[in-house]
């Protein structure tokens, strides 16, 4: 049993380092994604001989859609981050300096 005398201190700062890194690891993940499917999809406009080959449109119909889940996953999280840390803020307050999360 724990004397109720002591007190013991915790350090968190390399979990939350993590955490930080994880935070920004989506934001690449949106960005990259993104890139590749808008490449994805240009490709067929600028190369119209590259739509005749049925590799080609299989993998379109299997890319695209996975790409825009990981995109819209990756958004949302990245967007729902910020949203659980600024329910305590109150409005007008500048979201940069007052996060909990940040």
């Amino acid at each position: 049993m724990v004397d109720s005398s002591t007190v013991r201190e915790i350090d968190i700062s390399r979990p939350a380092n993590a955490l930080r890194l994880l935070r920004a690891m989506d934001y690449l993940l949106v960005i990259v994604c993104s890139n590749y499917l808008v490449l994805f999809l240009t490709m067929p406009l600028l190369y119209p001989n590259m739509t005749k080959d049925s590799r080609f449109v299989l993998t379109l119909v299997v890319l695209v859609p996975v790409l825009s889940f990981i995109i819209y996953t990756g958004w949302r999280r990245c967007r729902g981050d910020r949203r659980e840390c600024m329910a305590g803020v109150p409005r007008g307050v500048s979201a940069y300096f007052s996060s909990p999360c940040s």
